[in-house]
């Protein structure tokens, strides 16, 4: 483990003292397994952890992420490639390390109804098709997370 000395004070809910230091900021490794008790995290180890997010998105009707020029609702996302009606192609910025990563999507639409499906599972994007339950393909906004190991 490590040997880096950590200066922090920790409360408990009434305000007791817990612990004024500790010597072990967690490993890559240890932010992987999820298997640490009592080691540190920094903001820079959080995203080794299977329980965040490594990429999300949302994705408005035209097929461009939403958001303003000082924040952009994405994060790890390189581009969005719309190839037609419903059928879109998120690029990560940083690819999975496998092709068995997990995306989930929440549809944005209450006047198309259907559902989102993840066609190609690529290291370096996934395909989604917007599927409308009257039939064929719709352009509708969602929101996606891709959770996996990168």
């Amino acid at each position: 483990m490590g040997g880096l000395e950590m200066g922090w004070t920790f409360y408990n809910a009434t305000g007791q003292r817990l612990q004024t230091s500790a010597t072990v900021l967690a490993t890559q490794a240890e932010m992987e397994t999820g298997t640490a008790l009592t080691s540190f995290v920094t903001p820079g180890r959080t995203q080794y952890h299977p329980g965040v997010a490594k990429a999300w998105c949302h994705i408005a009707a035209d097929g461009t992420i939403t958001g303003s020029a000082d924040y952009e609702d994405a994060y790890n996302i390189a581009s969005i490639t719309d190839t037609g009606t419903g059928d879109r192609t998120v690029v990560w910025d940083t690819d999975f390390s496998q092709t068995t990563y997990t995306v989930v999507s929440s549809w944005g639409d209450n006047t198309v109804a259907g559902y989102a499906s993840f066609l190609t599972y690529a290291t370096g994007s996934v395909r989604i098709i917007i599927a409308a339950n009257a039939g064929g393909n719709a352009d509708a906004p969602t929101g996606q997370a891709a959770y996996g190991d990168q």
